[in-house]
C-alpha cells in the first residue's frame, strides 16, 4: 500500500516488525559492503607504502651507482627514463 505525503509516494508498513525486518536485511546487505571497502582502504595503504619502499630502494641504487644521468641519457636513452633520468 502506497500514502502520498507533501507530494510524494511512500509505501506504507503493516506494522513496525515489518519495517524492522526491512532494516535488519538493508544493514547485513550494507554492512557486506563496509566490510569489503575497509578492506579495499587497507590494500590501498598497504600498497602505497610498498611503492613508496620500491621508490626508495630505486631512488637509492641510482643515487649509489655514482652514473652520470646526462651520460646514461646519451648512452642509453631507452634506459634513462626507466632510471629516473
Amino acid at each position: 500500500m502506497y500514502k502520498i505525503i507533501d507530494g510524494k509516494i511512500y509505501q506504507t508498513m503493516d506494522n513496525v516488525d515489518s519495517l524492522k525486518v526491512n532494516i535488519e536485511k538493508l544493514y547485513r546487505d550494507v554492512q557486506g559492503y563496509n566490510t569489503a571497502l575497509q578492506n579495499c582502504e587497507t590494500q590501498i595503504k598497504t600498497f602505497t607504502h610498498q611503492k613508496e619502499t620500491y621508490q626508495n630502494q630505486i631512488d637509492q641504487l641510482i643515487a649509489n651507482s655514482g652514473i652520470d644521468a646526462e651520460l646514461v641519457k646519451l648512452i642509453a636513452p631507452d634506459k634513462a627514463s626507466v632510471l629516473g633520468f
